[in-house]
């Protein structure tokens, strides 16, 4: 199916031809149907997907068509991070190009003064994380209770971030009445059962990319290393391979992304680097500067690049080994977006080894060994190991039992007779 062959609204079908947005992703594709029809939905499906468009499409389409003269929200979407509503607001802007349909933003970290004025010229669509908006609410500045759409995108970052309460609390303020969409990387994550059983009315439920499935346009690659210096050289190497591209950089810490943003720097690599620590107008101008070009690459952790959404991004490089298959799929999930090729390197020295083993078997990786010319490593891999991959190691005996380390509390009780 083409969407120019969709029911989808005029004005939509042309925003989309505009931007050459011929054919849905198969997450599009799945869901737009039941979406047009009101029903509300439950899917899985990984960043990057495609997932945005999948629930703004049918979104503006009943808006657009179900005209509402009443002044108030018509529509809320709650995400985890700012960045997350800055993208989606982009998305807003293009898919809406050519309708008269007011979307604005309402998020930690901006003026809360400005946001009331904001409100009170009732845009039809809110996109805000959830703290911000709950502040709104309980003081009577957003008026939900006729609010046709609610979307809670990327579910499991938000009780992940500890949002759980401040998410059921908006719910009880939306109209009972409207159609809701819940996404998430995963169903199966702690508490989005109870989520959605709560927000959702017999959804139609779509599960895309279950156990994490890596994106097939991605080339996932593994380079040994023998220390950190010797993966500074290897990131060195490898973003300067070709003057085009750009790369993502993952390191475990915010220490060792300043440290390796400063090496390269003193090697006359334009890069930029992201961190939790760091304000957030600093890091929007950082990562407005990287979507830009002006960087070869953005060094950056997890916590900073949580809703990151950038295009033409050729490599990510992971200096460390994430802790797991979700955090993994979601550091390489920056590149291969769109139908575009994509080229994922682990730099792995002997405390990356297991980590990698253990997310290659969950993933069910292709992960071929590469060797940059010129800077191979002495560290080949464990001497020994297991038939699972992972080395073999001494059994550790178990501590002796030493009183003085043991709480009161902790003993058992005696029993009464």
């Amino acid at each position: 199916m083409q969407f120019k062959d969709s029911p989808l609204h005029a004005d939509l079908k042309r925003a989309l031809a505009k931007h050459n947005i011929d054919t849905p992703t198969e997450v599009q594709q799945q869901s737009l149907q039941s979406g047009l029809e009101g029903k509300d939905l439950y899917v899985s499906s990984e960043t990057g997907s495609g997932k945005t468009l999948a629930f703004l499409l049918p979104l503006f389409h009943r808006l657009l068509t179900q005209p509402d003269n009443k002044q108030s929200t018509r529509a809320l979407i709650l995400v985890p991070t700012r960045e997350l509503a800055q993208q989606i607001h982009s998305e807003c802007l293009r898919v809406g190009s050519y309708t008269q349909l007011g979307f604005k933003i309402i998020t930690g970290g901006e003026d809360y003064k400005k946001q009331i004025q904001v409100l009170r010229r009732n845009p039809e669509i809110v996109i805000g994380t959830p703290g911000r908006v709950l502040a709104h609410i309980e003081e009577d500045q957003i008026d939900l209770s006729q609010t046709e759409c609610l979307v809670l995108d990327e579910a499991d970052r938000m009780l992940d971030m500890g949002f759980a309460d401040e998410v059921m609390a908006i719910v009880q303020k939306v109209n009972p009445e409207r159609q809701s969409y819940l996404f998430s990387a995963t169903l199966g994550h702690a508490g989005i059962r109870n989520v959605a059983d709560f927000v959702l009315r017999e959804p139609v439920k779509l599960t895309l990319n279950s156990r994490l499935q890596a994106n097939p346009n991605i080339t996932h690659r593994f380079v040994l290393a023998d220390d950190e210096h010797h993966k500074l050289d290897l990131v060195f190497a490898l973003i300067t391979q070709d003057d085009t591209t750009q790369s993502m950089v993952f390191t475990r810490t915010k220490i060792a992304a300043e440290a390796m943003t400063t090496e390269l720097r003193k090697r006359d690599i334009r890069v930029g680097v992201l961190h939790g620590d760091m304000d957030q107008a600093h890091r929007k101008q950082i990562f407005t500067r990287f979507r830009a070009g002006d960087f070869r690459a953005l060094i950056t952790t997890d916590v900073a690049a949580r809703g990151l959404d950038v295009e033409g991004v050729s490599k990510v490089i992971n200096v460390h080994m994430p802790r797991t298959g979700k955090d993994y799929t979601h550091r390489v999930g920056r590149t291969g977006r769109a139908g575009q090729q994509g080229i994922a390197y682990s730099l792995i020295d002997h405390t990356d080894w297991s980590l990698m083993i253990s997310i290659r078997r969950y993933l069910k990786l292709d992960w071929q060994p590469e060797v940059i010319e010129g800077l191979e490593a002495e560290y080949k891999g464990p001497k020994n190991v297991k038939s699972n991959g992972k080395p073999v190691g001494k059994k550790k005996k178990k501590p002796k039992y030493n009183a003085k380390l043991v709480k009161a509390d902790a003993l058992p009780k005696r029993r009464k007779k």
